[in-house]
Parts: structure tokens; C-alpha cells; sequence
């Protein structure tokens, strides 16, 4: 007995489910196997978008367009927000503990370190910017051992002990008078 195309369609998903893993590894093996096949999908992924180049941005525009309240991108999150869904992340990447809030951020109007006003920047320009610093940064993003300062603060106290500031301290004032 022959199958209908609704029963064909759903079989042929059913297997791809079942058989995920082998498609996988023979797509894998297929075509990430050589410099020259991933070179013929490059060429051949860059010729489809040239041919439909007009399409693709029309599409995303008019989505765009319609679904601007979907649109909640990182650019809409507020400084607390960002600082926030940053922290988390980088301490599951770093294996930190991890156990603040986002009201445990707040977020000054300018840096206490440097007293310079806070500026939201993107690129080089951007080390005037709210960070949220692990005063121990061994002890990770948890309840009392985090401050919002400058981005440039930050990376000038890095990971730097008390000891060793006092040192560069000692060396700037010998050195710049």
C-alpha cells in the first residue's frame, strides 16, 4: 500500500528524529571534511545570498517592522540589565558563584574610584562605562562583594591586590615628580 504525502512527510521526520545524531556526523564528516568542500558550501551559501540579497533584506526588514515589540535586543536592556546578564554570564563560563540580583546592582552616577560620569560608549571609547567589579574576585558575583565602577577603573585594579597597588603607588610617585 502506498503512503500519502502527509504520511511520507511525518515518517521522514520521525526517522530524522530518531537518527538525529548519525545525520549529524555524516553531514559533519561530508562536508567540514576538507578545505575544498567547505569552500564549495562558502562559495555556494555567498552566490544564493547574491542572487537573493534584495529578498533576504526586504524579509528582514518587514519583520523588523512588524515585531518591533519581539525586538527587546541588548540595546533596550537597561545598565543594570546588561550588567546583570553579563556577571552571569561570565561567572558560568569561569565557574565563579553566582548569587546576586539585579537589585543588588546599583548603579552610581559616576565612578567612585575615578569620579569621571558615567558614559554609555561602544568601541574604544567605551572605558568610561558602567562595570560591575568583584572586590575578591575570588569569591565570584555575590551578595556584598560587588561595585559598579568604570570599565577603565576596572581594568587598572584587574585582579590586583593591595600589596601590589601599593607598590605601583610607590613607583608612580618616584617616578612622575
Amino acid at each position: 500500500m502506498s503512503q500519502t504525502p502527509e504520511e511520507k512527510r511525518e515518517y521522514a521526520a520521525k526517522w530524522r528524529q530518531k537518527n538525529r545524531d548519525k545525520i549529524r556526523a555524516y553531514a559533519k564528516s561530508y562536508y567540514w571534511s576538507s578545505s575544498e568542500t567547505k569552500n564549495k558550501s562558502n562559495a555556494a551559501s555567498k552566490s544564493w545570498y547574491d542572487r537573493n540579497a534584495k529578498k533576504v533584506l526586504e524579509r528582514t526588514s518587514n519583520y523588523s517592522e512588524n515585531n518591533k515589540e519581539k525586538r527587546t535586543g541588548w540595546k533596550s536592556y537597561s545598565i543594570q540589565s546588561q550588567l546583570y546578564y553579563s556577571a552571569k554570564s561570565r561567572a558560568k563560563h569561569l565557574g565563579l558563584p553566582f548569587n546576586i540580583v539585579k537589585e543588588d546592582i546599583i548603579v552610581p552616577s559616576c565612578c567612585p574610584i575615578l569620579g569621571v560620569k558615567f558614559t554609555k560608549e561602544k568601541g574604544p571609547t567605551r572605558s568610561l562605562n558602567p562595570s560591575l567589579d568583584r572586590l575578591i574576585p575570588e569569591k565570584g558575583y555575590v551578595k556584598g562583594n560587588i561595585a559598579v565602577i568604570s570599565l577603565k577603573a576596572n581594568m587598572l585594579k584587574n585582579d590586583m591586590s593591595l600589596e601590589t597597588a601599593r607598590k605601583l603607588v610607590s613607583y608612580l610617585e618616584l617616578y612622575t615628580h
